[in-house]
């Protein structure tokens, strides 16, 4: 528990012996939420900077890409929310896509 508080959470010796129990368990709980999120945004930015780069009929999920310890208990509403951001993704990359080759078409013409 010290290398945590005082490693990772950079909590000087005085405040982890000061703290009470709920007030530790209730810090290290909201750390180690932030690190998840942190994760899950980076995981998230991954997907959207390859999107371009994977095969349209390839079917890569967020999940596949990179996976994280927590994955598995991850209930439906939150795999719902990742495929739907997975969806969006790809979407906006579908648009650039047709621009693109609008502005090639306007070009060759």
């Amino acid at each position: 528990m010290e290398i945590k508080c005082l490693g990772q959470m950079n909590m000087t010796p005085e405040q982890l012996h000061d703290i009470t129990p709920r007030e530790l368990y209730n810090k290290i709980d909201g750390f180690d939420l932030v690190l998840r999120e942190e994760y899950e945004r980076a995981r998230i930015h991954a997907f959207i900077c390859i999107s371009p780069y994977i095969g349209k009929n390839q079917d890569l999920s967020i999940l596949k890409l990179w996976p994280l310890p927590w994955d598995k208990e991850l209930k439906g509403k939150q795999q719902a929310d990742l495929k739907e951001r997975q969806a969006r993704a790809r979407e906006i990359w579908a648009k650039v896509d047709a621009g693109k080759a609008k502005e090639k078409q306007k070009t060759l013409k």
